[in-house]
C-alpha cells in the first residue's frame, strides 16, 4: 500500500513530466481594446481624430479576425501593441491609423484602395510605406503604381525590383534545397530580399512617419520573439541588428535603438550550439582587452565559431566573417549614428551613386523624431480636450460600440 505522501508524489511528479496546453486568450472586443490599451495613450489628440482611429481599430478587428499569433494571442493585439508605442511618442493621429492597419493589407484580403477610401491618401501611403512588397500578391502590388506619392519616392521601380527579389529568393531556396545543408546565417541574411529594405528606405525619404512606424513595429516583434523558432529568431535578431538599430539611432531614438540592440544581442545566436554560443560570448569579452595574447585567442575562438559555420575553415579572418554585419551599436556611441546609417544605405544600395543619392534624400530623417518630441511636450498642455469634449468622445464611442454590437 501506497502513503498519501507517495501518491501525491507520482501525481506532482506525472504531472511535471508532461506540459499541459495553456488555453488562449478570450478575444476581446474593439471597445475593451480601446479603453484597456488606446484610450488613454491617445488623449493628446483631438477628439474627432480619437474617433477616427477607433474607426479604425475596428476595421483591424474585423479584418484579423481568427488570426493568431505564434505565442495564441490574437492577431490584433500586434497592431494595437504598435499604435500604442507610437501614441507614446506624441505622433500624430495618420500614423496611430496606420500603425492599426499596417499589416491588414499585407495579411488580410484588405486593399490599399479600401484604405485610401475609409481614411484618406495620407493613411495609404503610410500603410504602403510599412509593407514589404515580397509578401503580397500581384494584384495588391499594382496598387503601388496608383499612389503617386509613394511612385515618385520610390522611383518608380517597385513592380521590377520585387519581381526580381521574388526570383532570386526562389531560386536561392531551391538551391540551398538540393544541397541539404544547413547554410551559415550570414548567407541567409545575405540571400533575404533586401528589396523590401530599399523599398522602406524610400518610403521614409517621402515621409518620415514611416521610419517610426517600421521601428515601433520592429520593436514590439523583438519584444515577443520568444514564440518563433530558433532560427528564425537569430535571422530576425540579426536583422533588427544590421537596419532597425542603426535607423532608430539616426531618428534620435537612442532608448528604442538601445532596446533594439540589446534584444537582437540576446537573440541573435539561437540557432547554434549551446558551446559556440559561450565561445562566441567568450571572444567578444576577451576582444575588449589590449594585449596581444587576448587579441590572438579571440581571433580563434571568432574563428571557431563563424569559420565551420561559413565553411572556410580557420584560415578565415574574423574581418571577413563580420563583413555583413552592421557595425556594434551602443548608447555611449549613438553619436556616430549618422555614419553606420550611411554605411548600412551604401551596402544595401548595387550602384553607389543611387546609395549615395539615397542617402542625402533621408537626411531630413537625422533626429526628427527627437524634435518632434521636443515639440509635443512644449504644446502638450493645449493638445489635450477639455472635459465636455471628453462626454462628446465617450458618446461617440458608445454608439460605436452599438453599432459594431449590432
Amino acid at each position: 500500500m501506497l502513503s498519501v505522501r507517495s501518491c501525491l508524489a507520482l501525481i506532482l511528479g506525472a504531472a511535471s513530466s508532461y506540459r499541459l496546453p495553456v488555453p488562449r486568450a478570450a478575444a476581446q472586443q474593439p471597445y475593451q481594446l480601446w479603453h484597456r490599451e488606446l484610450a488613454d495613450a491617445t488623449r493628446y489628440l483631438p477628439d474627432a481624430e480619437r474617433v477616427r482611429a477607433f474607426h479604425a481599430l475596428q476595421m483591424a478587428y474585423r479584418v484579423h479576425d481568427g488570426q493568431l499569433r505564434r505565442d495564441g494571442q490574437p492577431f490584433v493585439t500586434h497592431p494595437v501593441a504598435v499604435a500604442k508605442l507610437v501614441a507614446s511618442w506624441g505622433m500624430d493621429s495618420q500614423c496611430v491609423v496606420a500603425a492599426l492597419l499596417h499589416d491588414a493589407v499585407e495579411d488580410t484580403p484588405l486593399t490599399f484602395g479600401e484604405i485610401d477610401v475609409c481614411f484618406g491618401e495620407e493613411v495609404r501611403t503610410l500603410v504602403q510605406g510599412v509593407t514589404r512588397v515580397s509578401k503580397i500578391d500581384a494584384a495588391k502590388l499594382e496598387e503601388f503604381g496608383s499612389s503617386s506619392a509613394f511612385s515618385a519616392a520610390d522611383g518608380g521601380s517597385i513592380s521590377s525590383s520585387s519581381s526580381s527579389s521574388s526570383s532570386s529568393s526562389s531560386s536561392s531556396s531551391s538551391s540551398s534545397s538540393r544541397a541539404g545543408a544547413p547554410t551559415a546565417l550570414a548567407a541567409t541574411v545575405e540571400a533575404a530580399p533586401c528589396d523590401d529594405v530599399l523599398h522602406l528606405l524610400h518610403a521614409c525619404a517621402g515621409d518620415w512617419r514611416v521610419a517610426v512606424l517600421k521601428v515601433a513595429d520592429r520593436l514590439h516583434n523583438m519584444r515577443t520573439l520568444d514564440a518563433m523558432k530558433p532560427h528564425k529568431r537569430a535571422r530576425k535578431a540579426l536583422e533588427t541588428e544590421r537596419v532597425f538599430v542603426p535607423l532608430a539611432y539616426y531618428l534620435g531614438a537612442n532608448e528604442v535603438g538601445a532596446e533594439l540592440a540589446r534584444l537582437a544581442e540576446a537573440h541573435r545566436a539561437d540557432d547554434q550550439p549551446q558551446h559556440r554560443v559561450w565561445a562566441d560570448r567568450f571572444s567578444r569579452a576577451v576582444s575588449t582587452l589590449s594585449t596581444v595574447p587576448h587579441a590572438r585567442l579571440a581571433n580563434a575562438l571568432h574563428q571557431y565559431v563563424h569559420g565551420a559555420a561559413s565553411g572556410g575553415g580557420s584560415s578565415r579572418a574574423p574581418t571577413e566573417a563580420a563583413s555583413f554585419e552592421a557595425p556594434r551599436i551602443t548608447p555611449r556611441r549613438s553619436l556616430t549614428s549618422e555614419r553606420n546609417f550611411r554605411r548600412l544605405i551604401l551596402q544595401l544600395s548595387a550602384e553607389p551613386q543611387r546609395g549615395q543619392h539615397l542617402y542625402v534624400s533621408l537626411r531630413p530623417l537625422h533626429e526628427r523624431l527627437a524634435r518632434h518630441q521636443a515639440v509635443m511636450m512644449g504644446c502638450e498642455a493645449g493638445a489635450r480636450g477639455g472635459d465636455g469634449d471628453e462626454a462628446e468622445l465617450a458618446a461617440e464611442l458608445a454608439a460605436a460600440r452599438r453599432a459594431s454590437a449590432a
